[in-house]
């Protein structure tokens, strides 16, 4: 199992980001705390704030990074559960309202009564877009159970 574990360990420096968040959550299953710091490390690469050209591309680019941290940020929750409650509130004032979005979902996800309450009266909205992200959310948060 110790060659099972350098393999893993070696993920972490994978040139995917994707690799090193399964990777990262796989490890810290098997004992490997270290592993959350490079899902931190990922939440906490954010896009630049202001892009000397805002192109097409750049746009893309921002997008899929902070699609990247929000599976890091996912990974997070299902590592520490009620413990993340402090990075998520943290995040609830990220530059960039899809990683506020994502906070928001994971804080009702994780029993948040007034996250819920957001999200149910977001589809009471004029605002078509509003009201598909909240039952988008929604159909996350809330379990078979």
């Amino acid at each position: 199992c110790s060659s099972d574990l350098k393999v893993l360990i070696n993920s972490l420096q994978d040139i995917s980001k994707h690799v090193q968040i399964s990777a990262a959550e796989a490890l810290h299953k098997l004992g490997e705390p270290a592993a959350l710091k490079v899902l931190l490390d990922i939440i906490n690469d954010a896009p630049g704030k202001k892009p000397i050209a805002n192109t097409p591309l750049l746009q893309m680019k921002e997008i899929s990074k902070n699609k990247i941290r929000e599976s890091a940020i996912e990974a997070v929750v299902r590592i520490l559960d009620d413990d993340s409650r402090n990075l998520l509130y943290n995040l609830k004032i990220d530059n960039y309202p899809a990683i506020r979005d994502v906070a928001s979902r994971e804080l009702a996800m994780l029993g948040d009564d007034r996250e819920m309450r957001s999200f149910i009266y977001a589809l009471e909205s004029d605002d078509e877009p509003i009201r598909y992200e909240a039952a988008l959310s929604l159909s996350k948060i809330c379990s078979s159970s």
